[in-house]
């Protein structure tokens, strides 16, 4: 297995594990903010697509952190739109020979998904009480 096999097996790892905790998310509950965690659900699906943005970025190290903004607030949109930029990070990971760009996918998308993943598994369990925490790892 070399570096790419292993970044690319992680994306699909991690998107099971968003899919386990976005999926079916209480719609009343996307926009809100619980106590203790930083983000409501919805800015961190803008957060996560803004750092898929900053690793497809020409030059990243002028990126503009934070400017990326939702097509919409609509959180099957905001959905639709996460796994259309998380997909073309993915895509860029497929077709590259870079190892510096494909190392790189860990900063930018692994460990930003596992952290995140961790916040909306918080924010689920506080508004879902019957949402299984271990379906992030089915």
């Amino acid at each position: 297995m070399n570096a790419k096999d292993l970044i690319l097996g992680q994306f699909d790892t991690m998107r099971k594990q968003l899919e386990a905790v976005l999926d079916g998310f209480p719609e009343d509950a996307v926009g809100r903010r619980f106590p203790t965690i930083s983000l409501a659900p919805i800015e961190a699906v803008e957060h996560l697509c803004d750092a898929y943005s900053g690793y497809l970025a020409n030059d990243r190290r002028n990126y503009r952190w934070g400017s990326y903004r939702l097509l919409s607030s609509d959180w099957e949109s905001a959905l639709k739109e996460l796994w259309s930029v998380r997909g073309q990070a993915r895509e860029a990971v497929q077709n590259s020979n870079d190892d510096a760009f494909i190392a790189l996918a860990f900063d930018y998308v692994m460990a930003h998904d596992a952290y995140h993943v961790g916040q909306l598994a918080a924010c689920r369990m506080a508004c879902d009480p019957k949402w299984d925490p271990e379906s992030l790892y089915k």
